[in-house]
Parts: structure tokens; C-alpha cells; sequence
């Protein structure tokens, strides 16, 4: 990679992240530093929500790889500026076809604005994956049970995080060598229901696994629809959900707006978790 490339990517990994991790936000930058960038093209551009675009990307270099809940850097030719997406796709999916899927919330931001109104099919650009927020079960591991948490856009890491499970959940049906995920419930809250994107995927999973995942989304603003009631996410809610797991060893992973990584972070832990077993995305 030439310094100035490099010098762009340290610089997008520093300013994405707060003053209070700044020094860990360091140690990320130089551990990433050199590692592989890809040419990538958009083959796919859809509209999820009216605020929300989903990308397609054909990534050229097939050494490329990533963990479940991990994020890219996104570099636009002539945009100074680097983008971080979350990866809401899953490695088979980049394994078996060479692509992976980006959702992007409509913003300000220049790379966010560029993929909102000059992102065509044929764009090219440049990627690298990074995040130690992930979920990378190995066969072998002890199995545990997952609480997955999401508030808007934040659902990109989770949704590759619970897909992931889902293909290890099928490898196991056909009796292929695989990590086995215990039970797993999903929180996930949006202003709207047009805000809640994959709902209808959500769903089927819910419906495919009946006995192993757990779907419930919420919304904050309108009229309750179907089985989808207004309110956030709170204490009784979370107590609910960790009475159908294995609460010494369940794991949970939270990514949405700070306030709501605070709050449910304080509520795990006053219900009994410990830091350990809770995983946050720390990035907006």
C-alpha cells in the first residue's frame, strides 16, 4: 500500500471514533494499517427505506475476507474523505459468489451523500475490512446463546452476525462439520416500521428456526402494526429475553446510537451480565 493511501486510511480510522477511544482507536489503525485493499464495483443499488440505500459490491481481490459484524473502509475515487459501512452480509455469501452487501443511511457525510446521489452501477472503489466487533464461532467452541440488540442503521453488523448463525444452523442440519449457535433472540427498534430494513427477512428466519431464534422489533414513532408494538427497548423487555437463555454464558451484541448502547449496556448489567459478555459497535 503507498504512504498516501495509508495516510488516508489512518486518518478515516481516527476520526471515526470519539475522544474517550481515541487511544484504542490508535492501536486499531496501526494493527490495520497495512492490510490488504481491494478494488471493489457496485453491481446492485436498491433503495431498503426512503432514507436507507443497499449496495452490492463484486470484490476483485478473492483474498479479501471478513468476520460477521465487521466493517469496511470505503474509498470513492476524487471523495477525500473515507467512509466506514458495516458489512450486512455474510463471508459465505462472499465466499461462494465474491460480493458483499453495504447499507447506507442517507447523511451529510461525503461518502454517504456520494452513495445516495452519484453511486451508479459500474462504480468502482476501494475497500478494507476492519472492527474487532464480530462473531467468529469456531467448531469446537463451547456453544453459547446470543442476545442481539440493534437500533436503526445499527442493524447492518447484527443482521450479518444473526445470517452467519443461520448458515452454521443449516451446516448442522445436513450434518456438516460446524461452530453450533445456542439460542438466539434479536431486539430490534426503528422510528418506523419503512425504518425496520429486513423486516420481512427477520421474519422468515424467526419462522425458519422457530426453536432457536427469536425476532421482536419495535418501533418509537406511529401507530402499532401486526406484531410489531411502539416503545423502545427497556429493562422488562430485556429481562423477558434473557429468561429463554443461558444467562452465565450468553453473549450480547449491541450496535445503534450511543445513548442506546449506554442505556442497554446498564441494563444487562444491572439484570446480571457482566462486561465480558456484552459487545458493543462504538462508532457513530
Amino acid at each position: 500500500m503507498c504512504p498516501a493511501m495509508c495516510t488516508i486510511f489512518l486518518a478515516a480510522s481516527l476520526i471515526r471514533y470519539s475522544h474517550q477511544v481515541l487511544i484504542d482507536c490508535l492501536h486499531t489503525s496501526l494493527v490495520f494499517l497495512f492490510q490488504l485493499v481491494s478494488k471493489a464495483t457496485v453491481i446492485s443499488v436498491s433503495n431498503a427505506s426512503e432514507t436507507v440505500k443497499t449496495l452490492s459490491l463484486k470484490v476483485e481481490d478473492k483474498n479479501l475476507v471478513f468476520k460477521p459484524g465487521q466493517w469496511v473502509d470505503f474509498v470513492i475515487p476524487d471523495i477525500a474523505q473515507v467512509g466506514g459501512f458495516s458489512i450486512c452480509s455474510t463471508p459465505m455469501k462472499l465466499r461462494m459468489s465474491g460480493m458483499l452487501d453495504l447499507a447506507v443511511k442517507a447523511s451529510e457525510a461525503a461518502p454517504a451523500k456520494w452513495v445516495h446521489e452519484n453511486c451508479h452501477l459500474g462504480s468502482e472503489v476501494k475497500i478494507r475490512v476492519g472492527g474487532d466487533f464480530h462473531y467468529n464461532p469456531q467448531v469446537g467452541d463451547s456453544q453459547s446463546d446470543l442476545l442481539l440488540i440493534a437500533g436503526g442503521i445499527g442493524i447492518n453488523p447484527i443482521y450479518s452476525i444473526l445470517q452467519h448463525a443461520t448458515d452454521l444452523l443449516r451446516e448442522e442440519e445436513v450434518g456438516e462439520s460446524a461452530a453450533k449457535p445456542g439460542s438466539i433472540v434479536l431486539l430490534y427498534t426503528a422510528e418506523t416500521k419503512q425504518e425496520l430494513i429486513y423486516r420481512r427477512a427477520l421474519q422468515m428466519i424467526g419462522e425458519m428456526f422457530p426453536n432457536k431464534i427469536t425476532v421482536k422489533m419495535f418501533i418509537t414513532q406511529g401507530e402499532e402494526s401486526g406484531d410489531i408494538p411502539v416503545g423502545r427497548i427497556n429493562e422488562e423487555q430485556l429481562q423477558k429475553s434473557l429468561e429463554g437463555l443461558n444467562k452465565t454464558s450468553v453473549c450480547s451484541y449491541i450496535c445503534g446510537p450511543p445513548s442506546m448502547i449506554a442505556d442497554m449496556e446498564a441494563m444487562l448489567q444491572k439484570l446480571g451480565l457482566v462486561a465480558e459478555q456484552i459487545k458493543t459497535e462504538k462508532w457513530w
